[in-house]
């Protein structure tokens, strides 16, 4: 049995268990793994547009210039985020469209290598990111309760400034779990899926 046989023996296999799951939501179940992953990005770039304008927006609400720069530097970290993302999107849809007329096996395994990499950089740029996002968060919950003029005085509490220290002791790493959890859900069953295929065109090859 060939390369193109055994992909096509696959592509059955998947569209069988897709029919058996019964899902009636357009385009979540898609026949393959690389088509998974180019959905999931698909979501995960509308996701950084929609926080990335919501930061925008906030800079403009809360007129104050601590503030400003906290929410600037989140916005444009979801801007660096989804540019990344995008970059990774393409190269996905590249190596989709060229997968069988090249070499299969390699172009999919450079898809699994592809998004595998791209999580590992974005979980560890999300670690220099959750404490700005949770002192730009901190801080606007300070500002709504004080108002304007109290908010400088606030700032040189000492309680106030160890509160936040706490705060984003803990939330840094509650928040780096979660999205380490949430890449497992959106991606990580979708890269297991395409290893095994590609471990099956490396068996056949």
């Amino acid at each position: 049995m060939d390369l193109q046989q055994t992909w096509q023996k696959l592509n059955e296999e998947e569209s069988r268990k897709s029919e058996e799951k019964k899902i009636t939501f357009s385009g979540l179940f898609t026949k393959h793994p690389v088509q998974k992953l180019i959905l999931a990005l698909q979501v995960t770039l509308g996701f950084s547009i929609g926080f990335g304008l919501l930061f925008l927006v906030l800079v403009f609400i809360y007129q104050h210039w601590l503030l400003q720069i906290f929410l600037l530097l989140v916005f444009f970290a979801y801007v660096f985020f989804y540019f990344h993302n995008r970059k990774i999107y393409l190269q996905l849809k590249k190596e989709w469209d060229v997968a069988m007329t090249s070499n299969l096996f390699e172009s999919l395994s450079r898809v699994h290598h592809i998004v595998s990499e791209s999580i590992r950089l974005q979980e560890k740029a999300a670690l220099f990111v959750y404490p700005i996002s949770v002192t730009a968060g901190f801080l606007i919950g300070l500002y709504s309760a004080t108002g304007s003029a109290e908010f400088d005085k606030e700032l040189s509490n000492r309680i106030i400034l160890i509160s936040l220290g706490i705060s984003v002791l803990i939330l840094t790493p509650t928040s780096y779990f979660l999205s380490r959890w949430m890449y497992k859900v959106s991606f990580e069953v979708y890269l297991k899926q395409l290893k095994e295929l590609i471990n099956t065109l490396n068996q056949v090859d």
